[in-house]
């Protein structure tokens, strides 16, 4: 578990499918992920099925992994936070997040993704990448707020364009209070 001044990050748990499931069947979360087009979870079971994959994902491949970002005060699971390689690369990692709407314009993606990329350089890794869809400005906000180098649309890992964010370890250790 990883713990902010508001946040708890910890695995998704397999009661908390319901939640999981109102926000990955939204269409104004789900058109900004990945590069297939929305694709709206439409079951329960399939809710179950990806946060058993989220659990084996992050048992196997830590420091890499995905989380449930959980509002301490409330206990609410405002949304999801991973890090995992991108694909048909050379081994880069990236930051990602989506929330549900009630948990919008909080500052919670920013928080949750900070301490995340302090779990990521503590654990050796030397810099870590953000993607976002074109339009996508919410994001993208999120990723200056990190402090993160916007490096323009790229197609590299993907076949539809994405913005293409980096952020080095000695950058950020050096963007960090002493």
């Amino acid at each position: 578990m990883l713990v902010t001044a508001r946040l708890r990050l910890r695995p998704w748990r397999p009661d908390e499918a319901p939640r999981l499931l109102d926000i990955l069947s939204r269409l104004e979360v789900v058109r900004w992920l990945g590069d297939q087009g929305p694709i709206l979870m439409e079951t329960l079971g399939e809710a179950q099925d990806r946060v058993e994959r989220y659990a084996a994902f992050t048992a196997a491949r830590a420091p890499l992994g995905v989380w449930a970002v959980e509002v301490a005060d409330t206990g609410v699971v405002a949304g999801t936070v991973l890090l995992a390689e991108l694909p048909h690369g050379d081994g880069e990692v990236e930051v990602a997040w989506f929330l549900h709407p009630d948990s919008w314009g909080h500052g919670y993606a920013t928080e949750a993704a900070a301490a995340l990329l302090d779990h990521a350089f503590a654990a050796g890794l030397p810099e870590i990448w953000a993607l976002t869809h074109p339009g996508n400005d919410a994001s993208q906000g999120v990723c200056r707020k990190l402090g993160m180098r916007h490096l323009g649309v790229a197609t590299r890992w993907y076949a539809i364009p994405f913005e293409q964010y980096v952020v080095a370890a000695d950058d950020w250790a050096a963007r960090q209070p002493s």
